[in-house]
């Protein structure tokens, strides 16, 4: 593949591909005659691309790795492997989870830390907040519905405090940040999705029969002007998100969805009011779209808690 082009040149006894906007050459076999990660990755790139005939690729790994498939990137043009006119190659670059001190997130005895365990502990967490709300009346949740709702709320807590800033940032891991009912958290999200819920359902009426209706839905209050304004930027914010890769706009725009959700119930009273019907067309809207958007998370709303 790479050969063909005459682009490899022999440094000390490896091949290896010289490219003007990088200092490090491309090696494709070391002066031993073994392999390396650029050997491999520069294989991967012409199955992936010629094979499975993607036309975009989007690689995730540590920021560190970012000369790496830059440098991938410029060899498999090079070679002809990669058509800049027919493919797109991105590398995402994430950055750190560090604790409390500013270094790297790791275990007591100095070991990585394993996504499974911090799922379980936000679960652990997340349960015993839900019983404590339970005792103190403020929830309708069964108890028996206690651990499933906790696992759900818990790993949700934990992708979106990932998902919500730049990849390339570094953060701090903080389980209480994580599960706050206020602020920017998945909590804060999933208790404003459930309360639009709880709306809909005690007002008893089939949602599906009142949307068929005509001349219902009547946007008249600033408050049920701003949510439903909102609802249309999810277009458009997704549009941007796959131009720029920018997946933490998608939090963002959910967290101010949010917001505005919780400005219109407290502002806009709905079952037994004048619009209530109006109110509620509005409400299964907004519950749609927040739907979509916890789906394209990865997170799994619930509709009581």
């Amino acid at each position: 593949m790479v050969d063909a082009q005459g682009i490899t040149e022999d440094s000390d006894g490896a091949k290896v591909v010289f490219t003007t906007k990088y200092k490090q050459p491309f090696m494709l076999v070391k002066s031993d005659g073994s392999y390396l990660y650029d050997t491999t990755d520069i294989a991967a790139l012409w199955y992936r691309l010629h094979e499975l005939k993607a036309d975009w690729i989007i690689i995730y790994t540590d920021y560190t790795q970012q000369d790496h498939f830059g440098l991938l990137f410029e060899v498999g043009a090079m070679s002809k492997i990669l058509d800049p006119a027919k493919h797109r190659v991105n590398h995402i670059g994430f950055g750190t989870v560090n604790d409390e001190s500013g270094k790297r997130f790791k275990t007591r005895s100095g070991e990585t830390v394993r996504l499974v365990d911090l799922l379980d502990e936000s679960k652990v967490r997340m349960k015993a907040s839900l019983l404590e709300r339970i005792a103190a009346g403020q929830t309708t949740l069964p108890e028996a519905d206690v651990d499933h709702a906790a696992e759900l709320i818990g790993y949700g807590a934990v992708k979106y405090f990932d998902l919500m800033r730049s990849p390339q940032s570094n953060y701090v891991f903080n389980y209480d940040k994580m599960l706050s009912t206020n602020g920017n958290t998945a909590v804060y999200l999933m208790f404003a999705y459930a309360r639009l819920s709880s709306i809909v359902r005690k007002s008893g009426v089939d949602m599906d029969a009142l949307a068929q209706q005509s001349g219902v839905l009547n946007v008249a209050d600033p408050n049920e002007a701003a949510l439903a304004v909102e609802l249309l930027q999810l277009q458009d914010v997704l549009v941007f998100i796959n131009k720029e890769l920018a997946t933490n706009w998608l939090c963002t725009y959910l967290y101010t969805l949010s917001e505005k959700v919780q400005v219109f119930v407290t502002q806009c009273r709905v079952l037994g009011s004048p619009e209530q019907n109006s109110r509620l067309l509005l409400c299964q809207a907004t519950l749609k779209i927040m739907y979509t958007c916890f789906k394209l998370l990865g997170i799994n709303p619930l509709d009581q808690i």
